[in-house]
């Protein structure tokens, strides 16, 4: 849809809020919170809505984590700064007095 009203509207069943999150997001971008990709813009054409963000030069947060070795030690060494990252990205947003949902890959 081409609002969130629509769009809920249009899926009353869905969890997902993408217009919710595009909100936050532009908030996040507006007050400088350096952990989320920033926002380019919105865009429509006749039958779809297009949002642009940065690029993730190496994918999700979920594909990187699934990826490189099995289970073991040398792998939560290698994850184990993203893990501090999120932390310090999490205590940000608490410590401003964002609100979040849960928190998943």
């Amino acid at each position: 849809g081409s609002s969130q009203e629509d769009f809920l509207v249009r899926h009353p069943d869905e969890s997902e809020k993408p217009w919710q999150d595009i909100g936050c997001v532009r908030y996040l971008n507006t007050v400088g919170y350096p952990y989320a990709c920033q926002l380019h813009g919105v865009f429509r054409d006749e039958q779809h809505t297009y949002v642009v963000y940065s690029f993730a030069t190496e994918g999700d947060l979920h594909t990187w984590c699934s990826g490189g070795p099995k289970p073991s030690l040398e792998s939560e060494l290698q994850k184990q700064p993203v893990c501090v990252e999120i932390l310090r990205a999490m205590k940000q947003l608490h410590d401003s007095s964002v609100v979040h949902g849960d928190v998943s890959l």
